[in-house]
């Protein structure tokens, strides 16, 4: 449940669930829109000094020309499997000038009915301008929305989302470590029901991203080309988003320490990956996480275990068909 809900703000939105929106959303160039979707899984291989493309420069907006709210306005959903990248990809985000952050799981398209469904989206945007200073649109993040990209855009269709992925080793391991229960009776019954679990979640979630991606208001980008070549990515990024870009402005986003999902950062406060079952373990090393620079968090499949996959647990997962298929798809190429 939001814990800042306006709700009187909420009982007026609710009648913008039938009504039509009257303003006319500002134009949105075809040829941009196909030019980023060209762009799409084609980071892999740019040096971080390699010269920007002209079509990944931002062109510069001014006030915005568009509503803030309803059909007419450009929400930004982040999303794909948890545990590859997305909380920080909303961090970078929300450091825009231009774009309000919700520094917690929305969850606004996770459950209930369509109608219900539509009544939280409405519900957020109350709590967005009553909560905006500048800000012309928001940014949210919820992995749960992965399979609900679809919903979303067509809800908001001018709204874009943003969907990462990951090596699914480094996925596996971290998800593996954090100890969640499995997702099904069936998972429960075998005898590693995390690994079980971890599994399961990044399959469901890669597909789901493969299949969004067909939309060009969805940009899918890697983790690992995030912290090895960050400012190519974020060109690209933020030119997808029609915004414009200042590296400096938008990579100093751990010098404003944030709280999230009601937990405060603590860097000198000691947590174990090994407990990351525990929830309020998971939120203070996520939190940590956020308000640090970025940093390099590839190949953590190769740590010890707990942490890290042991050569059973790889030689499982190269001899998965439809795991080593979506590897291949995603760029990703097995080191033996």
């Amino acid at each position: 449940m939001r814990t800042q809900v306006i709700w009187a703000a909420f009982g007026a939105a609710m009648m913008l669930v039938f009504c039509t929106v009257t303003h006319q959303p500002a134009a949105v160039s075809d040829t941009s829109l196909e030019e980023i979707a060209a762009l799409r899984l084609k980071l892999k291989g740019l040096e971080e000094s390699a010269p920007c493309p002209a079509p990944l420069v931002a062109p510069a907006l001014v006030a915005p020309t568009y509503p803030l709210t309803g059909k007419g306005s450009h929400p930004i959903f982040v999303t794909g499997c948890g545990h590859s990248g997305t909380s920080i990809m909303l961090r970078l985000i929300g450091q825009h000038p231009r774009v309000f952050m919700f520094n917690d799981e929305t969850n606004v398209f996770y459950r209930g009915t369509t109608l219900e469904r539509r009544a939280k989206l409405v519900a957020l945007e109350a709590e967005f301008l009553a909560n905006r200073t500048t800000e012309v649109r928001f940014v949210e993040k919820t992995p749960a929305h992965v399979d609900r990209i679809g919903e979303a855009l067509q809800t908001r269709p001018l709204g874009r989302a943003v969907m990462l992925t990951r090596d699914g080793r480094d996925v596996v391991a971290s998800l593996k470590a954090r100890r969640k229960n499995p997702s099904s009776e069936e998972a429960r019954k075998k005898e590693d029901p995390h690994w079980e679990y971890a599994v399961e979640r990044y399959m469901y979630a890669t597909m789901k991203t493969l299949e969004a991606a067909e939309d060009p208001r969805v940009l899918v980008l890697r983790y690992e080309d995030l912290v090895k070549n960050t400012s190519g990515t974020l060109k690209v990024l933020f030119a997808f988003l029609e915004e414009t870009y200042d590296e400096n402005q938008i990579r100093s986003y751990h010098e404003n320490q944030i709280s999230y999902e009601g937990a405060k950062p603590d860097q000198n406060k000691k947590v174990s990956y090994e407990k990351q079952g525990d929830l309020r373990v998971h939120q203070q090393i996520r939190v940590n996480q956020i308000n640090k620079p970025l940093y390099d968090g590839t190949g953590r499949y190769k740590e010890k275990p707990p942490t890290g996959l042991t050569q059973e647990e790889l030689g499982k997962l190269k001899a998965h068909t439809k795991f080593m298929e979506y590897q291949m798809r995603l760029g990703y190429k097995w080191d033996d």
